[in-house]
């Protein structure tokens, strides 16, 4: 199967031939895993396309396991397989037609819109070790197990980490003018 990505956003060479040797050696069992999930071989070429991706986005998370716990690179893989293949599903579970009685929601009012845009801002503002627990694990909505593989650490840290991140939002939010 042709994957194509773009190498080139990793400058060290030794850097690309790490991510080709990983590529090499996962790609066959990732797509088992997308195949077995999603049923359908196209579906799961694109998956593969997709997981192959977000990992060469994450290059410096597959680096650090590479130099200190390679045992540790499969399962950190296999989770963003999962992970993506569960997006894939609840993308097409979202574009299926509507029963012709469905009543639709209201629209979003530009304040709901502008009060997500500065959550999404804050959180993105944060110290990059904050931001970093809180988008894995609100956003991609990982487990604290899932967190503690891709970080090195120990599940209990990984949910102290999520927790003191989630404080320091939350006062952040309060600075702003928000309840709750």
């Amino acid at each position: 199967m042709l994957i194509l990505l773009d190498l080139s956003v990793l400058p060290e060479e030794d850097d690309r031939e790490l991510f080709r040797a990983f590529h090499r050696r996962y790609e066959d069992g990732l797509y088992a895993l997308l195949l077995q999930t999603l049923g359908d071989p196209r579906r799961a070429e694109d998956g593969l396309q997709t997981v192959m991706v977000a990992i060469l986005r994450q290059f410096p998370t597959l680096r650090r396991l590479y130099d200190t716990d390679r045992a540790a690179i499969g399962p950190w893989a296999v989770t963003i397989t999962k992970h993506a293949a569960l997006d894939m599903r609840r993308k097409e579970q979202r574009l299926t037609a509507m029963p012709e009685d469905w009543d639709p929601p209201a629209p979003e009012t530009t304040e709901s819109r502008s009060a997500h845009a500065r959550l999404v801002e804050l959180i993105r503002s944060m110290p990059p070790g904050d931001r970093e627990v809180l988008e894995l694990r609100f956003l991609l909505e990982w487990s604290h197990r899932d967190i503690a593989r891709a970080l090195g650490i120990t599940e209990a840290a990984a949910r102290k980490r999520v927790e003191r991140s989630r404080q320091r939002l939350i006062l952040c939010l309060r600075e702003e003018g928000y309840d709750g």
